[in-house]
């Protein structure tokens, strides 16, 4: 039985609204430094952040474009000031995260604090670096697409995209509306958490339907699930 995949979606509130991103823009001047650093790579913090809040959502003079988001604290936000795979999580999420099998040279939680209606609570930030070194490139399969209709055209069998060679290839396809996405995934390594950020498809946090059906079991809230449409695979377990 294959395993399936899933990205990691904003939750769509009711209304056309979805949850707010925090900020730490109100952290001292050292401490927003540490999230520059920390935004390029892993490293040791002293202390936590302490505190983020959420971040700018809706129309401030109308307060029904607040109430939504204001009334309810989220186990699941996305972050704002720095790489768009950063999430802050409750120590709920983060314990359930943390029991699975996740790139330790990806992945780290930063202690933190979410302010909320006048009190602090323990948060993580969970940060996550895009790192495409265990993807198996030359394994891994292509197709070509309408994406007016999502049909796919045909297997692409061309030259492999690279930084080099990605804008080429892509504006060859965009002048005949086309595009270009995975059929087959291969990676070098199995995890049940990795990112990947790639050309054509984006960046984002994959979990498999375990650490899914984890989440929602224990109720986490503040994102949803969207299910990978291309297969993946791994070389070793």
């Amino acid at each position: 039985m294959i395993m399936k995949y899933f990205t990691l979606e904003k939750t769509l509130l009711s209304g056309p609204y979805y949850i707010p991103n925090v900020a730490g823009d109100k952290l001292p001047i050292d401490k927003r430094k540490s999230l520059s650093v920390i935004a390029k790579e892993l490293t040791d913090i002293n202390g936590e952040f302490d505190y983020l809040r959420c971040y700018g959502f809706g129309d401030e003079d109308n307060p029904d474009d607040f109430r939504l988001w204001k009334s309810q604290r989220f186990d699941i936000y996305r972050f704002t000031m720095a790489d768009v795979n950063r999430l802050f999580v409750s120590e709920k999420c983060k314990s359930i995260l943390a029991k699975y099998k996740y790139p330790e040279s990806e992945f780290k939680f930063y202690p933190a604090k979410l302010l909320f209606q006048g009190q602090k609570y323990n948060y993580f930030i969970f940060q996550q670096h895009d790192d495409i070194s265990n993807m198996d490139q030359a394994n891994t399969e292509y197709v070509i697409y309408d994406p007016l209709t999502n049909n796919v055209i045909e297997k692409y069998d061309g030259e492999l995209p690279t930084p080099d060679n990605y804008d080429l290839i892509f504006s060859q396809l965009e002048s005949k509306n086309l595009k270009m996405k995975f059929s087959r995934l291969v990676l070098s390594h199995s995890f049940n958490i990795f990112s990947l950020r790639w050309f054509f498809w984006g960046a984002f946090i994959i979990i498999d339907e375990n650490v899914k059906e984890d989440l929602e079991r224990n109720e986490v809230t503040g994102m949803d699930f969207k299910e990978i449409d291309f297969e993946i695979y791994f070389k070793n377990g």
